[in-house]
């Protein structure tokens, strides 16, 4: 058996030490990392819940069109930006409390949403047959870093009375 030499002793000391150090920093990035992954998930799942109720409201919108008198271009007036149907709607839209049992998109009330009706085809008397509706929600979340703000649009085609 050789014999070991102090030299030798001294230049390992410390060498465990440093080892549970670099691994300590590499377990330590892993878990930033971990934390980074949840976080980006969290606000994704913020926006899809965005999305989702903007969705809602702007087909919510369109079924009270669909329900409403439509012989003429003047019975969904009520509809058009400012109009009666509308106010009560983006009233849902930019509620920021749950007291009135809808919880509406944060930043609508500076991003106010827009209807936009366009007649269809005529038919032989000269009536429209149906009504093209563009329905714009527009909401910015709390944590949306760009100045833009998340839009959703809804196309749909209503037939007339």
């Amino acid at each position: 058996m050789k014999p070991r030499s102090i030299a030798t002793d001294k230049a390992q000391r410390g060498s465990v030490l440093l080892e549970a150090l670099i691994s300590i920093l590499i377990f330590s990035f892993g878990v930033l990392g971990l934390v980074g992954l949840q976080a980006a998930m969290i606000a994704g799942a913020a926006d899809a819940k965005y999305r989702n109720e903007a969705g809602f409201f702007a087909n919510r919108l369109l079924g009270e069109m669909a329900a409403a008198k439509r012989a003429s271009a003047g019975d969904l007036a009520p509809f058009l930006t400012s109009g009666t149907s509308y106010n009560a709607w983006y009233g849902d839209i930019k509620n920021t409390t749950i007291s009135s049992g809808v919880l509406g998109l944060p930043g609508a009330a500076t991003y106010p949403p827009t209807v936009a009706i366009a007649a269809g085809p005529s038919n032989a008397s000269g009536q429209p047959t149906r009504y093209d509706v563009t329905v714009t929600v527009r909401w910015k979340s709390p944590q949306q870093a760009s100045a833009d703000p998340h839009k959703h649009v809804v196309t749909a085609s209503i037939s007339a009375d």
